[in-house]
């Protein structure tokens, strides 16, 4: 496969059709839907049930947040300089090493044990119960190549909170949170400016990010600057950030990961799901699909089979199409596994398209048939 070869793979961009970017698009077409593999599943057990709940109303307690966020991050977009990498090709590049280290992981690593945290990719490293990290990074790559040519060192003019008709970092954020009147009065921009704060506190640990002012008593945060998505070097600095060149090995997000609202939307998992579908669909050399071998999965990628799994939530969502191996039954089992079947990995193919339709109708909606299918 050719994405075993980590950073170097030559990378195939991939040509995104001649629709705005920046326009919610209809559900898919009867073409594309006969694709997505019928969904055979057990229903949801009861402890699944139940955290689905809660995810649906989350979702719905921050509907109008979410709402803002899209609204904000379509406007950066829309408004993208025109020598910008967002406005020539609808996409955002992202350095392959971001997603998947050079070389695997050092120790002893299965499915069952993934690697230290710390010798993961950064995408990894970013996730945390309920944190923003992962996200504030990809918004901050999609901020920069909005108003960032090739090869460029972006600025930081945004403010991380704004007033009026101006647009700061915390405006990317949705959030559920509610004023909470308790012993001690906070807003939700406070409450957000908090999450916004934390997040750039762990890119920064990660050496996702400088601090310019950061030895200042208040305002730390203010004007942090991008270092290069690969993060901490074990071998010295990281350096400023710089848009990927066409020759450097990259990979594309396309631009409706955050001007239809799915950078909010998806979980921490499902976003290091289309991570790792958009890796090895820029380097994928065949039209059918890519298989991912759990061994580049768990030892460069860091990613466990639980982040795997994920395939079917985006089925339901229409991210993906997902072929399976003749020995591998929907419930996941394998014929003679025990007795020597080889567990071949699913055929996978990512579905840009499908990130044109509005990603909270689509998700609440995924959610709600989940719920509604009768117990065993």
């Amino acid at each position: 496969m050719a994405a075993q070869t980590g950073q170097n793979v030559l990378n195939e961009t991939t040509q995104l059709t001649g629709e705005s970017p920046f326009e919610v698009g209809p559900r898919l077409t009867e073409s594309v839907i006969d694709m997505i593999m019928i969904d055979l599943s057990r229903p949801p057990s009861p402890r699944e049930r139940a955290r689905l709940d809660t995810r649906l109303r989350r979702l719905y307690d921050a509907e109008e947040s979410h709402s803002r966020a899209t609204t904000s991050l379509m406007k950066v977009g829309q408004a993208s300089s025109t020598n910008s990498v967002v406005a020539k090709s609808g996409s955002v590049r992202v350095r392959d090493t971001f997603v998947a280290r050079s070389s695997p992981a050092p120790g002893e690593w299965s499915d069952r044990k993934l690697p230290a945290k710390e010798d993961r990719p950064p995408s990894a490293q970013l996730v945390t119960p309920r944190g923003a990290g992962l996200r504030l990074e990809l918004i901050a790559l999609f901020e920069a190549q909005t108003h960032t040519k090739t090869g460029a060192r972006p600025e930081n003019r945004r403010p991380l909170k704004a007033s009026g008709d101006e647009i700061g970092w915390a405006d990317f954020l949705a959030t559920d949170a509610t004023d909470h009147n308790g012993n001690r009065f906070m807003t939700v921009a406070n409450k957000k400016a908090r999450q916004l704060y934390n997040a750039i506190d762990l890119m920064h640990r990660l050496d996702l990010v400088s601090l310019p002012n950061g030895t200042a008593p208040r305002n730390k945060h203010a004007g942090f600057l991008l270092n290069n998505e690969s993060g901490k070097r074990a071998v010295g600095p990281n350096d400023l950030y710089e848009v990927p060149g066409e020759r450097e090995g990259h990979f594309l997000l396309p631009v409706e990961l955050f001007t239809h609202g799915w950078i909010n939307v998806l979980e921490d998992r499902e976003l290091q799901y289309l991570l790792m579908l958009s890796y090895f669909h820029s380097h994928s050399k065949t039209p059918e699909g890519f298989r991912v071998p759990s061994d580049f999965r768990v030892g460069h990628m860091g990613l466990g089979p639980d982040t795997y799994e994920t395939h079917k939530w985006f089925s339901r969502y229409e991210l993906n199409h997902v072929t399976m191996d003749i020995a591998r039954h929907a419930n996941g089992t394998v014929d003679d596994y025990g007795d020597g079947g080889a567990a071949i990995p699913h055929t996978l193919q990512l579905l840009p398209e499908g990130l044109r339709q509005d990603a909270f109708r689509v998700v609440a909606t995924a959610i709600e048939k989940q719920l509604e299918r009768p117990s065993n």
